[in-house]
């Protein structure tokens, strides 16, 4: 007598991770010809929360790379950063290109702490964003923002970082379904 419950079981498996990589896949093709941030990971650091303490810190000391924008109320200020359940997400200023720099950390477990470059905007107003790892930059252009952002930010902040590149970064994304 043959089982056909486990061979159902199987099926639905396959059928359930197939739709995942799909997913993926659509995800990052409709996010603007395969868009996903550079990120770069803090292997020294025990937590996400360590590394946003160190930007604050950072940014304490070197003001010059805080946003500093009008607000609504026609006072200016810091753009803060934001949080959510998941992530931070947080700005630093170029003052000498005039460029405002959006970045993310994911909340996550001790392991793989990292920030990832998302986009840049011209000025201080957040139109027109230009993705990292899209085709808004020119090959030249983008090498040129990351090594900008890494001499300037991230040799700054005193821990030892290395790029993730893009095949890694995609197995830990998949990996947290």
């Amino acid at each position: 007598m043959k089982k056909t419950g486990g061979n159902t079981y199987d099926m639905i498996i396959k059928i359930k991770y197939l739709l995942c990589i799909f997913g993926v896949t659509f995800l990052f093709n409709s996010c603007g010809n395969n868009y996903f941030p550079q990120f770069y990971e803090f292997p020294r650091l025990s937590s996400s929360e360590k590394l946003m303490d160190t930007i604050k810190y950072f940014k304490k000391n070197c003001p010059e790379y805080k946003l500093v924008r009008l607000a609504s109320n026609g006072v200016y200020g810091e753009e803060p950063d934001s949080e959510n359940e998941h992530s931070y997400g947080l700005f630093f200023y170029f003052p000498d290109s005039d460029q405002t720099v959006h970045c993310i950390v994911f909340k996550n477990p001790a392991k793989n702490v990292s920030i990832g470059l998302r986009g840049i905007s011209q000025g201080k107003d957040f139109a027109g964003w230009k993705r990292i790892n899209t085709k808004d930059f020119t090959k030249k252009e983008e090498a040129r923002i990351k090594k900008k952002f890494e001499e300037e930010i991230l040799n700054r902040l005193r821990c030892r970082w290395k790029r993730v590149d893009d095949s890694e970064w995609l197995k830990r994304f998949i990996s947290r379904f």
